[in-house]
């Protein structure tokens, strides 16, 4: 139930998350990434690490990205950012230290304003 070796979504998602936080956790105690949220906000180090570790995750690849295609912004949605107080602004500054000089605070990575909706009202957008 896994894509490619090393991918994002394996990796960073709340899916990975998710799945990740069970094998430390246990079944009984995560049912869903939020889960493991709720763990960070009552000081659990074993799920503040993993969390940043997926920040780390997504930083690197949005570094590798922005060196390939110079994107203006990085727009993020999906469940996982109803909880992005814990990873947000890490990521950010996580990205920057691995772009080039000439680019470090030049590339926005920002909230999608309709959380885990944006896929689909973007793509009801496209018949308009």
């Amino acid at each position: 139930n896994h894509l490619n070796i090393g991918a994002v979504e394996n990796e960073a998602s709340g899916t990975a998350l998710t799945r990740k936080a069970k094998a430390v956790f246990g079944d009984d105690k995560i049912a869903h990434a939020g889960d493991l949220f709720d763990l960070a906000r009552a000081g659990n180090e074993e799920a503040l690490k993993m969390i940043d570790t997926a920040a780390f995750d997504l930083a690197v690849m949005f570094s590798v990205v922005a060196h390939v295609a110079d994107p203006d912004i990085f727009v993020l949605g999906g469940g996982v950012m109803q909880s992005s107080e814990y990873f947000l602004e890490d990521l950010k500054k996580e990205f920057n230290n691995y772009l080039f000089n000439y680019m470090k605070d030049k590339i926005s990575v920002k909230k999608a304003h309709f959380d885990q909706d944006a896929g689909i009202i973007g793509a009801s957008l496209l018949v308009f």
